[in-house]
């Protein structure tokens, strides 16, 4: 019947007058692309827009025409966009041309016979601003035909409200603008591409793998003009040769229509290499760049549908054919999710999944680290889903609720919502199932959220989120869903208003609520000053039923020029200001940041960041007052050095006899007695700067490196010093970079704390007259010298936030594991992010709760290939304090695989 009905409505159509009939879209629509030199340019990407949607897209063929087959008659803008034109190598030198035409079945453009209508012709113009970038490999040799991109470091900038101590409050979102381009070197390994100013990040990739990936971060200047950025891809002469076995040490191999790959990185992150496995296939290799000398060792992963597996290590030397086994272990064991509500019943009929994924004791030793991910995505008739796992080994379980965020309703009461969204559970040999509960909430409130812009209208298509941790009022909580543990209780809702600045959001009764709504023109990307600043956040105790809350962006009234000084010229500087109602980042490598703020908002806080090659620079947080009746103010900040990124270096001996060590400052010094450390064979000690993101505080950050040690027994299993057992480790000061203030019989010194996620006071003696500190130390950490005058309480950083490129969530390619070091204190964790791709940006928040017992903090992240993510992540305690933030930039391949950008 359908059918007939359209033959109908196609007849009666042909039957109509023409003013009628042209509502069908026209056979083709096309347009001309010309380069320069007005010649036909091939590949260029051209989308037809209206109303500032792209309605379709087409490529210009050999003869430079982009072919449209489904517009109707009407008025288009038809956009050449050469940054984003992926069959294009050298399209990116150009910027975007736009030509307005009306489409009709009339006119001199208007071909009957057809039914074809030319709009003419788009010609492209180089860039004012280019980047000029030549790719060579480490034997100075042309890298040519390498797969190249760049996009804009999204500036965190804007205001949402802070957290107790002003650090925290909104995170930055990704402007919906984010510059982009793609294209491949050429044969002299060079590529030229139009830019904007602002920092760009540029990696280059080998579809055959014959380079290592490479990267690097560029500051593109105010004005035209062209900037030569060099980049090394090192060429591949060395293979590693992975082959997987059973438990038993037979091959396994790959099942027809199965996807397997092994990736292969370099300790230090800083070359990465993967191939795929042929189905039938039990051995891979995979292209590397040799060590000189000294082999490189390498930790290869093994990625499958289903299997686990720990990675392997294998030490490379330039020329040679290494080879590796990577062990795939069987999943016998089953976990049952179950879903029940709060009275104990089984909850079935919720569009979700369930996921299980291993929690590894040490992920810094891979042969003690085993990453497996499971995925249910249906349950089964009785409302389980079910997990086919390792037995004997820890799983962190998860169920996660798909959940409407479209615009406007995003629930009602009655809808179910997690109360709890992981538990840990270690599976047992035996062969019956595991089972994990999972208790909902009934919702029996609605958040209805209004949110108006700086002028009281309303803001439409705004990102509102809803949030509660843990306490205080915890006890409703835990008397509705049967729980003492409340370290697993949160909740988290969200939407987008509607056109009238709108959304409801189902919710529990009960529980204090963080609302939080966040514009997009509260985030300036250009480096001057915001001109709205999100709405401050409220708290609200829900009532049940409708819970009425209107938000309103708010206006800077004050703005604030910093200039920061530091000894030398930095390659890239940050300042940040913030207080309890406002928070605003600015990029600062012209010389200065302009910051727009509340003249009502304060007290703020300013800190800047930068470095100088490998030295770093910190200003230090510096108080701030707004003077009174000004609309504009400068202030100047003192950077010193924050200490220098060093290298780790490694030195085997002995451990029957003493050793003396020069750190890589070439001034510090670490003196191990004899038999200080236990092992059958030799020791290796690991010496260099931290790597994590150091988490400080007001009272808490290194001054100088923050110097991270390592001993490693001769099997690589890592050792502490045997008991009762010390030694002494003598950090170097300069006097002249004390902060000011600091006296030298005042310093202190501080130290990882056990969880490796905040930082601790350190028992040191200070010699003013040598210019140093010294440490008697029993346990591994990391080390240094305390900028303020003594270690106090206060959120800071997590530390070690990370992106697995494809351990974590293995089983499902839409997933993504992010782990971070857990923070004293903390109560839960406050993720939010962004996912980008060409033009298109969508954002995201997530509460994930502080899991007591465990050093790690996951947060499993759904994602799409060929986007690219920044999730940010603040620790929040009790009070809703919100601590610094740690951000994690990566980009998922087309091939599923995430890298760290």
């Amino acid at each position: 019947m359908r059918f007939k009905n359209q033959m109908l409505l196609l007849a009666g159509a042909l039957l109509l007058p023409l003013s009628v009939a042209i509502a069908t879209p026209l056979s083709t629509v096309q347009i001309r692309v010309l380069d320069e030199n007005t010649q036909a340019k091939e590949g260029v990407a051209v989308e037809a827009r209206q109303n500032g949607t792209a309605v379709d897209f087409a490529d210009t063929n050999a003869q430079g025409f982009a072919n449209f087959y489904t517009l109707e008659p009407g008025t288009y803008d038809f956009v050449a966009t050469p940054g984003y034109s992926y069959n294009c190598d050298d399209c990116a030198a150009y910027t975007e041309a736009e030509s307005e035409v009306t489409v009709a079945r009339s006119g001199g453009n208007y071909t009957a016979g057809n039914d074809s209508y030319d709009a003419g012709d788009l010609q492209l113009a180089l860039g004012t601003i280019l980047l000029d970038i030549t790719v060579k490999d480490q034997n100075n040799q042309p890298a040519p035909n390498l797969y190249i991109s760049g996009f804009i470091i999204p500036e965190y900038q804007g205001g949402g409200g802070g957290g107790g101590d002003g650090s925290g409050g909104g995170g930055g979102i990704l402007s919906s603008d984010v510059e982009y381009f793609s294209g491949q070197t050429d044969n002299t390994g060079g590529f030229l591409a139009a830019v904007s100013p602002g920092r760009w990040f540029i990696n280059t990739y080998s579809q055959d793998g014959m380079y290592a990936d490479s990267f690097k971060e560029v500051v593109i200047p105010e004005g035209n003009g062209t900037t030569q950025l060099q980049m090394i891809a090192k060429a591949t002469d060395s293979t590693i040769t992975i082959s997987i076995v059973d438990e038993d040490g037979n091959p396994v191999t790959v099942a027809s229509g199965s996807y397997a790959s092994v990736s292969c990185y370099d300790e230090n992150y800083t070359s990465w290499f993967f191939t795929d496995f042929q189905s039938g296939q039990s051995e891979a290799t995979v292209n590397v760049v040799g060590g000189t000398g000294t082999p490189i060792t390498y930790i290869c992963d093994f990625y499958s549908e289903g299997g686990g597996a720990a990675p392997t290590q294998v030490d490379v030397t330039s020329g040679d054919d290494a080879e590796g086994t990577i062990t795939i272990l069987s999943t016998d064991c089953r976990i049952h999710v179950r879903l029940q509500d709060s009275d104990g019943n089984t909850v079935t009929g919720l569009d979700g999944s369930a996921d299980a994924f291993t929690v590894p004791e040490d992920f810094n030793n891979p042969q003690a680290s085993i990453f497996h991910y499971a995925g249910a995505y249906q349950p089964n008739q009785d409302g389980i889903y079910e997990l086919e796992v390792i037995c004997g080994i820890t799983y962190d379980v998860n169920f996660f609720q798909f959940q409407d965020f479209g615009s406007g309703d995003t629930g009602a009461i009655g809808d179910y919502i997690n109360a709890n969204f992981f538990q840990s559970i270690t599976t047992s040999e035996a062969a019956s199932p595991q089972t994990v509960t999972f208790t909902l909430l009934q919702a029996d409130a609605t958040m209805n959220v209004t949110v108006l812009d700086e002028n009281g209208s309303p803001s439409a298509n705004t990102w509102v989120d809803v949030f509660s941790d843990s306490s205080p009022n915890i006890a409703s909580i835990t008397k509705k869903v049967g729980r003492v543990n409340s370290e697993e209780v949160g909740i988290f809702a969200g939407g987008i208003t509607d056109q009238n600045g709108e959304v409801v959001i189902p919710i529990v009764s009960g529980i204090p609520y963080r609302v939080s709504a966040w514009l997009d023109s509260a985030f300036s990307f250009d480096g001057n000053a915001p001109t709205v600043l999100n709405p401050q956040p409220q708290q609200v105790n829900a009532q049940a039923g409708e819970n009425a809350v209107t938000l309103q962006a708010l206006e800077p009234d004050f703005t604030l020029t910093i200039t920061p000084n530091a000894p030398e010229a930095l390659d890239w500087v940050f300042c940040a200001v913030y207080s309890r109602v406002v928070n605003s980042f600015a990029d600062a490598s012209g010389g200065t940041a302009t910051i727009g703020l509340l003249s009502t908002g304060g007290p703020y806080t300013i800190f800047c960041d930068g470095a100088a090659g490998a030295t770093f620079y910190s200003s230090g947080p510096v108080s701030y007052t707004v003077p009174d009746g000004q609309e504009t103010a400068s202030t100047s900040v003192d950077m010193s050095e924050g200490g220098s990124y060093y290298e780790p270096e490694s030195v085997t001996f002995d451990p029957s006899s003493a050793q003396t060590l020069t750190l890589p400052d070439d001034c510090s010094t670490m003196t191990i007695p004899a038999n200080t450390f236990t092992s059958n064979g030799n020791i290796t000690v690991t010496y260099g700067t931290n790597t994590d993101a150091v988490p400080f505080s007001d009272a808490a950050s290194p001054l100088g490196s923050l110097f991270d040690i390592k001993v490693a027994d001769n099997q690589g299993e890592l050792i502490q010093p045997a008991q009762g057992k010390t030694f002494t480790l003598t950090l170097c000061y300069d006097e002249n970079d004390l902060p000011e203030g600091l006296e030298e019989d005042q310093i202190t010194c501080i130290e990882s704390n056990e969880q490796g996620n905040g930082l601790s006071a350190a028992s040191c003696d200070v010699d003013t007259e040598a210019n140093t500190v010294k440490f008697t130390i029993d346990h591994l950490s990391d080390f240094g010298i305390n900028r303020a005058e003594s270690v106090v309480g206060g959120l800071g950083a997590v530390g070690n936030f990370k992106v697995k490129k494809k351990n974590g969530c293995k089983g499902n390619d839409s997933k993504r594991k992010l782990t971070f070091n857990q923070v004293d204190g903390a109560s839960s964790y406050k993720i939010t992010g962004t996912r980008t791709k060409k033009s298109k940006t969508k954002q995201f928040t997530k509460t994930v709760n502080h899991k007591g017992g465990k050093s790690k903090g996951v947060y499993c992240l759904k994602t799409q290939n060929k986007w690219t993510y920044s999730v940010t992540v603040r620790p929040v305690d009790d009070s809703e304090v919100t601590g610094a933030a740690s951000t994690v930039l990566f980009k998922v391949k087309k091939n599923g695989n995430a890298k760290e950008l």
